[in-house]
């Protein structure tokens, strides 16, 4: 939650986001993913290792981010309960540049002197994960009895011979012959024989047919 608590603030409060708060996300997130796949925190007691540069496996991730989520809910809940505390806190920042050690104790308890319901301890919430497992059904109704989950119901077969199997087929028909000059476009010209001249050697006649 402390890793949370900077994007929250800017988030929630600011309506800002800026890059600060990236290295406490990746570090919350690398976090969330050990607890979920290395220490066994998480909807499953499997341990999950994963080399350096690898991804962890997607139940994994959805585990991690649904750990990372419910934190972020938590994260802002916790610092609205306390957004007294919150606004003081960076006022005297702003009025002294930095806090360390006493001086940090010193607003804290100005500020709790100020808003005494501040000093009530937080009710956490227990973080909820959905289960690894496969979801109850009637399947395993099935299995506690001893007997095997019943099977869909498949239709009948059907003979050749029944009746509704009877289909009409369609009737195949030769396709019709395009003419000869279809691809062209347009109808070919009718064109008439041209005149063709005849004669004999040793005639003075000759005639055109």
């Amino acid at each position: 939650m402390v890793a949370l608590a900077g994007h929250v603030v800017e988030d929630k409060f600011l309506d800002t986001l800026t890059t600060g708060p990236s290295s406490d996300l990746q570090a919350a997130t690398l976090a969330a993913q050990d607890y979920v796949g290395w220490l066994a925190m998480g909807p499953t007691k499997l341990v999950l290792p994963v080399q350096a540069g690898q991804m962890p496996p997607g139940p994994v991730m959805v585990a991690a981010h649904e750990l990372l989520d419910q934190l972020y809910e938590e994260t802002e809940r916790l610092l609205r309960e306390k957004e007294p505390a919150i606004h003081h806190l960076a006022k005297a920042l702003m009025d002294r540049d930095e806090l360390i050690g006493e001086e940090l104790e010193e607003v804290f308890s100005e500020v709790e002197a100020m808003y005494p319901h501040l000093t009530r301890p937080f009710d956490r919430k227990i973080i909820q994960f959905r289960s690894f497992a496969p979801r109850e059904g009637a399947g395993a109704a099935w299995g506690a009895a001893g007997q095997a989950p019943p099977q869909e119901q498949q239709p009948a077969a059907r003979m050749p011979g029944d009746e509704d199997d009877v289909v009409e087929q369609p009737t195949w028909r030769p396709p019709l012959k395009p003419p000869m000059d279809a691809h062209i476009g347009f109808e070919a010209p009718v064109v008439a024989p041209a005149p063709v001249e005849t004669s004999w050697p040793g005639r003075a006649d000759s005639f055109t047919s």
